[in-house]
């Protein structure tokens, strides 16, 4: 099973029916890339179509992604752009299947610069180049706000992602201000920072995992000797890495070789 975020829902699940299972990271999940900058805005729900206008009409021509929350709303900026001469297409489940293709087709070619969509594109769809996502409305839950901004800043290029918030989305703020960098922390978040500092990078589960590679002649024995570090994406197989696995309670340490992408344990 992979997964960019691993919802602890999806956790409970795994060790319900897996029962001793083994979780492997490569990097952090969860974690904000550094070539992604983040802004917050405060922007009332009557006020977010000038704001919006305000944004596309300051920024260079680029791949523009727009997250909305409903198909109606979808369409009604669609319209709207369409009627203020911006190369716009939109995308949501209430379209055909050619409907669909057609807009991703415009999108990722460049024929159309910015795409109004619903979170139907938001998870499993991978369009190169896209420098900036707008989130006109925000999301219910934290990890489609992650899945929304994972579509820019990919593969090591840079990115942007504004989001309109108000007090309509108090419910996501503490959770938002823990994927904020400290200087991207709007003042009207400053109350949740705390939050940010307490924030573990599992968000609440009992079990982290961290896949390290042994450097030559270094200690890894199941102790955890300080001589390893993180292994980078693309080496798993050509390389000997090593998991080490905290339970919550005993602090149980299981060290694994992966080797092509099985694992055998090493005990």
């Amino acid at each position: 099973m992979f997964s960019a975020t691993f919802p602890n829902d999806v956790r409970r699940l795994g060790r319900e029916y897996l029962g001793d299972l083994i979780l492997l990271t490569v990097g952090t999940v969860g974690k904000i890339p550094a070539s992604l900058h983040q802004q917050i805005l405060f922007v009332e729900d009557g006020e977010k179509r000038d704001k919006l206008l305000e944004l596309l009409w300051g920024q260079v021509a680029q791949l523009t992604l727009i997250f909305a929350s409903t198909n109606k709303i979808v369409d009604y900026l669609h319209d709207f752009l369409y009627s203020k001469e911006f190369p716009v297409t939109s995308f949501h489940a209430g379209r055909d299947q050619k409907d669909r293709e057609d807009a991703i087709t415009m999108f990722s070619s460049n024929i159309k610069l910015i795409m109004v969509a619903t979170d139907d594109l938001g998870r499993g769809m991978d369009i190169p180049n896209v420098s900036h996502v707008i989130q006109y409305d925000l999301p219910k839950g934290i990890d489609d706000y992650m899945h929304r901004i994972g579509r820019t800043a990919r593969a090591g290029h840079e990115g942007k992602a504004t989001s309109f918030y108000n007090d309509s989305n108090r419910d996501l703020a503490a959770d938002i201000t823990t994927l904020l960098k400290d200087d991207e922390i709007p003042e009207f978040l400053q109350e949740f920072v705390s939050a940010k500092h307490s924030h573990e990078e599992l968000r609440g589960e009992d079990l982290e995992g961290s896949l390290e590679r042994e450097r030559p002649g270094a200690d890894t024995g199941e102790s955890g000797g300080g001589g390893s570090y993180t292994a980078e994406p693309g080496e798993l197989g050509t390389l000997r890495p090593v998991l080490r696995l905290r339970g919550g309670g005993g602090g149980t340490a299981i060290t694994v070789t992966v080797h092509n992408g099985r694992t055998a344990p090493r005990c």
